[in-house]
């Protein structure tokens, strides 16, 4: 019974550590988005001696890096490799610790060549033994026959001038907002004397379910406008959807394919008659490609090709329709990535 007891303490008290490594990372988080890469290293530092997660290591790593700690990121970022990290994680330090090594490159430090340890004071026969009275050098006042000397640090290198200008553009994003413009070809029952192109415009917002898998979501709302035929009425198409789609990137560029699922609804303005609306249910396909740009990839233009296929519509004798149809469509657009929830700043990729 004792060590059954003493084991339910063991594990309350590593759960409790792990709560506390995670509060104190978070914390490092909100002090990095601040522009306080000492303070926030020091929350890392101490969530990574509470758990011995990956992700502490490497915020710890990236911390240390704003400061221009050159030596002390590559460690850090050292200690996260050994904590057994997933692909993803493994990727961002290699790709950190390259960072690093350039800008130590540029500035002519050699992160190969840790600091020398001091010489002993104590040995008088060392040539390079410190002069004790040299008013550089802190004499203990407990032996002041013996000079200390304090341990050497090491070479500190320029942080970057812009902390977000030093991350590697990337595609991760919290959501987004963008918007389509669309034009295409309508298929389904003319007997409403409807024409076949169309065009309109989609209004859309993402967000990213799983930035390691590039698996997000999306909301859009539509408003497609059909030309007129052999009876001059436009029909108007509202859809309200939405849709799963998963980004497969290569470089600033990204393919995304997208399923999703809607209602529309569909109505005529006849000149000086009441105005005729009906529903249907619909489907989404579409294949993306997009190009990223801009410091952190938050900038994107892309193209889409895509199909809308509807079910019978609820009312067929309103509109003239007996049976569903589709639209196949093509798209160009823009989206604006955002990192927080509500935009304001950056994450720099921290985990």
């Amino acid at each position: 019974m004792l060590a059954l007891l003493m084991s339910a303490a063991t594990l309350a008290h590593a759960q409790s550590q792990e709560t506390i490594a995670e509060q104190l990372n978070e914390e490092g988080k909100a002090l990095m988005v601040a522009k306080k890469p000492a303070e926030a290293g020091q929350r890392f530092l101490d969530a990574a001696t509470r758990s011995p997660n990956p992700r502490y290591f490497y915020n710890l790593c990236k911390a240390y890096h704003f400061q221009g700690m050159f030596f002390e990121a590559m460690e850090a970022c050292g200690n996260a490799r050994k904590k057994n990290p997933d692909d993803s994680l493994s990727k961002k330090i290699a790709d950190l610790e390259g960072v690093i090594q350039t800008a130590a490159k540029e500035q002519n430090i050699d992160l190969s060549k840790p600091p020398t340890q001091p010489t002993d004071p104590t040995n008088p026969i060392d040539p390079s033994n410190p002069n004790p009275t040299n008013p550089t050098n802190p004499v203990d006042p407990t032996n002041p026959a013996h000079p200390v000397t304090p341990n050497p640090q090491p070479p500190r290198g320029v942080p970057p001038k812009d902390l977000y200008a030093a991350i590697a553009p990337s595609h991760e994003y919290v959501w987004t907002v963008g918007a389509d413009f669309l034009v295409g070809s309508a298929n389904f029952d003319r007997r409403g004397g409807y024409g076949e192109s169309f065009a309109g415009v989609r209004v859309r917002s993402d967000y990213m379910l799983s930035p390691q898998l590039q698996l997000g979501a999306q909301g859009y709302l539509d408003f497609i406008n059909i030309g007129a035929d052999t009876n001059g009425e436009d029909l108007r198409l509202f859809n309200f959807g939405g849709a799963l789609y998963k980004h497969l990137c290569f470089g600033s560029v990204c393919a995304t394919p997208l399923a999703g699922v809607q209602i529309g609804a569909l109505d005529v303005a006849s000149l000086g008659e009441n105005e005729a609306e009906t529903a249907a249910f619909g489907a989404r396909l579409e294949g993306g490609l997009s190009y990223a740009f801009g410091s952190r990839h938050e900038h994107v233009i892309g193209l889409q090709i895509g199909v809308l296929a509807y079910s019978k519509p609820a009312d067929t004798d309103t509109l003239m329709f007996n049976e569903g149809g589709s639209f196949t469509y093509f798209g160009f657009g823009y989206t604006r990535r955002l990192n927080t929830p509500f935009g304001s700043a950056p994450i720099l990729g921290l985990e």
